[in-house]
């Protein structure tokens, strides 16, 4: 019985939040930037982030990716490569630029932004 339950709670920590590395993409209610911005991750289409949108993006397995943000103007893009490790929670807020003629900008924060209500999309990549 003690075995049963020994496997029952390692499968439990095995399977659960700790098996993905998850990067939070918020964008707060920017005025005049309204405009959706395009997200790739290592040069594939994912989604597009509007105001008020939270995009949470789940991966499999720790490695280096890049994440891509353009807005209307694709000459404009911005990059940003990162080592994920499984298990850990990252959060970046994307922002305009100034001027804001020359796009948009991922910028990292310490925290999540619980002050803001956001509409939430979730995606799980390779």
């Amino acid at each position: 019985m003690r075995i049963l339950v020994l496997l029952l709670l390692l499968s439990i920590s095995a399977f659960g939040q700790s098996e993905y590395a998850v990067v939070n993409l918020y964008r707060i209610n920017a005025v005049c930037s309204s405009c959706a911005v395009a997200i790739k991750v290592n040069d594939e289409d994912v989604t597009n982030i509007q105001n008020r949108d939270k995009i949470e993006l789940k991966f499999k397995r720790s490695k280096e990716i890049v994440i891509t943000i353009s807005g209307e103007k694709p000459k404009f893009l911005y990059q940003y490569t990162f080592q994920l490790e499984k298990g850990k929670v990252y959060y970046y807020n994307v922002k305009p630029r100034i001027p804001r003629a020359k796009g948009f900008k991922i910028v990292s924060l310490d925290d999540s932004l619980l002050e803001y209500e956001f509409t939430e999309h979730s995606f799980i990549l390779d």
